[in-house]
């Protein structure tokens, strides 16, 4: 996405500067629901911040800026979009889309693609930042103002995610929320499987 090449080396100061206390909590959270895998790809791998320390060695991306900090950190990066994967059905057994599914124009057309890509028993992780949170809300204010980054965002809900990936073919297996702010949790990590149908 254009406006993540722009922001590049901002938003991966982020994870050492302010937001490192964040992130290493989503990190613990997507870790405590993570199944065992032997080959994962993560869609919208941004820097691979994530991939590194979860251990996904393959990731795809269409910022090219982001893709190089990815590539310097050991993954294999490839530049595309998740609604048009380059891979051959039945390729891997774990696909991560953390706080990605948010900044696609077509979630379902992603979540199809990650199906096609994955075995009969494969899992999808999704991670969000919870619409319904309170940063969530300050997140939506932003992107209605005309927010760089935010304004291309469309976040779900818990509810809906797991809707939406139960419309694609996935069931939920286990759910980690974290980040708690006032009475609900900012981030959500949500483990799938494949259905067999």
């Amino acid at each position: 996405m254009p406006v993540f090449d722009s922001i590049a080396e901002r938003f991966d100061r982020w994870f050492d500067e302010d937001g490192r206390e964040i992130f290493l909590e989503e990190v613990r959270c997507l870790n405590s629901i993570f199944p065992e895998f032997t080959k994962g790809i993560e869609i919208g791998i941004g820097s691979g911040r994530f991939s590194v320390e979860i251990g996904i060695p393959i990731g795809i991306d269409p910022s090219m800026e982001l893709l190089k900090m990815a590539k310097n950190r050991g993954i294999v990066s490839i530049c595309g979009k998740g609604e048009q994967l380059p891979f051959k059905p039945s390729s891997f057994d774990l696909v991560l889309l953390n706080t990605t599914l948010c900044f696609v124009s077509n979630p379902e057309k992603v979540l199809n693609e990650a199906k096609r890509v994955l075995v009969s028993d494969g899992h999808v992780v999704l991670g969000i930042i919870n619409r319904e949170s309170r940063v969530g809300k300050e997140y939506q204010k932003k992107g209605e103002t005309g927010h760089s980054v935010y304004s291309h965002a469309r976040l779900f809900s818990e509810e809906e995610a797991v809707e939406l990936l139960k419309k694609t073919g996935f069931t939920l297996i286990d759910v980690c929320r974290a980040i708690k702010t006032d009475d609900s949790y900012t981030f959500i990590a949500l483990l799938f499987r494949k259905d067999e149908n």
